[in-house]
Parts: C-alpha cells; sequence; structure tokens
C-alpha cells in the first residue's frame, strides 16, 4: 500500500471492510466495536496461517521503498504473480468470516 512495504494492501482493503460492515459506527457502541477488533484479528490470524505474515515486503520478498526494487518488482511481473493471492485469499476469508 502506497508503495511502503508495510501492511499489505489486501490485508488494509480487508479491515476497512470488516470496519464498514462491523464496525462501532456512529453511536460509539463499544460492544459492536470489540466484535469487529475480534472478527479484524480472525482475519490478521487466518492470512497469517496461509501467509506467515501481513508485511507486503516479506509476502513480495522485495523491498518496494527502494527504487531498483519497485522496479524489480514490476519487470518480473511479481506484483501480478504474488498479490492475485493475496487478494483473492483476502476476499475468501472475508467471506467467511462476515457471515459470523
Amino acid at each position: 500500500m502506497a508503495c511502503l512495504g508495510n501492511v499489505c494492501g489486501a490485508v488494509t482493503g480487508s479491515l476497512m471492510v470488516i470496519g464498514l460492515f462491523r464496525g462501532r459506527g456512529i453511536d460509539e457502541d463499544n460492544e459492536c466495536k470489540t466484535h469487529s477488533y475480534k472478527i479484524a484479528q480472525s482475519f490478521i490470524d487466518d492470512f497469517t496461517s496461509r501467509f506467515g505474515t501481513i508485511v507486503c515486503r516479506d509476502l513480495i520478498d522485495c523491498d518496494v521503498t527502494r527504487p531498483e526494487e519497485y522496479e524489480r518488482t514490476k519487470n518480473e511481473g511479481i506484483f501480478s504473480q504474488k498479490c492475485e493471492s493475496y487478494i483473492i485469499s483476502s476476499a475468501e476469508i472475508l467471506e467467511k468470516i462476515l457471515v459470523l
């Protein structure tokens, strides 16, 4: 996300979806907030069990903050080779946990 190599964009997007659908909303409902945190943690646990981490640079084995590494990821198709599976898996995990 934003070529910083920190949390994977697919993970970040998924956490945003969880917040949107299961977050505390406008009324500051702390019970809802606590439940949302549990769902988010469950998502992260599942993603991590599949891939070992939620950190982009570790997932793609490149430090995209370095221009030469970023160019390498583009030239070698690393984003399309690896990131697609992270996006698909994130959607699968979301589908599974949002029905709870």
